[in-house]
């Protein structure tokens, strides 16, 4: 059962007397009972949220500066998401980029995403990375979810931040709106037990809604939705239980309802996967913390 993930420790419901000013041995006790189960269930929501890669890399995370681009929306409702993404990737210290820039995220509502996607690519081979074949990129189309995302990344040196080797070439725009290469260059020396000499970079990304499937939601939640995939490689596969997180509006409904928007958990993973070092390959255990104690402390205000 989901501890309350917020809640203040046993110590503030048991205070010490005041003639000692070390709370009693069963206090102190029951509070390291409560942040050890918490955090047995922080990581099981971490391990089933963020997209471990299957060989020895980093976590993928946007690097250079996120340009949103919405379209397919009311204006007043493309400018909503605009304003929560901006809101969310700020609050995580995802790099934004400002008013005036190339787009690089594309978050687009289509009433048929599939015939769409197909259309788009005809239109534009190099708008999808096809580095592992063109099966992934297949698959992505043909999906039947609500909300689907696929992401172009690359490869960067940690030391200089210079992107390495020809992993992409790719569109960073609609049709017509230009191309960017990735010309290779000197990998950087072999990474330690500790380090990985390259981390993986998310060059553009691409967020497909299908109109049809999202009309139960309320729009706060699908743009917090929208922004939490947007900023960090989510395993939409996997159920995250009974967590707290938006990530629950389009499974099965349990005892836990999903939030109305990002919930603390969310929050403080996203925060975590920004502030922690992408070099190191502690990093997910570092995020595991990081999230931890951002729950515990409960929401900033």
């Amino acid at each position: 059962m989901l501890l309350g993930a917020i809640a203040t420790p046993a110590l503030c419901l048991f205070p010490a007397s005041s003639g000692s000013a070390d709370p009693p041995p069963a206090v102190t006790i029951e509070a390291q009972r409560y942040r050890e189960q918490l955090r047995q269930e922080v990581n099981e929501f971490i391990h089933a949220t963020i997209v471990k890669p299957h060989r020895d890399e980093s976590l993928l995370r946007w690097d250079s500066p996120v340009c949103p681009l919405v379209a397919g929306m009311k204006r007043e409702e493309g400018e909503f998401v605009l304003r929560r993404l901006s809101e969310v990737a700020r609050a995580a210290k995802a790099p934004l980029a400002g008013e005036k820039c190339t787009a690089n995220l594309f978050v687009i509502v289509a009433r048929n995403p599939s015939q769409f996607l197909q259309l788009w690519w005809q239109h534009d081979r190099r708008l999808f990375n096809t580095l592992h074949g063109i099966a992934p990129v297949e698959r992505f189309i043909e999906t039947p979810r609500a909300v689907r995302v696929w992401y172009n990344d690359y490869a960067v040196d940690p030391a200089s931040g210079s992107e390495i080797g020809t992993l992409l070439v790719q569109s960073v725009g609609p049709p017509g709106a230009g191309t960017r290469s990735y010309p290779g260059k000197m990998l950087p020396p072999v990474g330690s037990r500790l380090t990985y000499n390259m981390v993986r970079s998310i060059g553009s990304a691409i967020v497909i809604i299908d109109a049809q499937k999202v009309t139960g939601l309320n729009f706060g939640q699908l743009a917090d939705y929208v922004s939490l995939i947007s900023l960090v490689e989510i395993n939409p596969d996997k159920d995250v239980g009974e967590a707290p997180s938006i990530l629950k509006v389009f499974g099965e409904q349990d005892s836990s309802p999903p939030p109305q928007g990002l919930s603390i958990w969310d929050q403080a993973l996203l925060h975590a996967i920004y502030t922690t070092t992408q070099k190191e390959r502690m990093q997910l255990s570092e995020i595991q913390t990081a999230t931890l104690d951002a729950i515990v402390a409960g929401p900033s205000h």
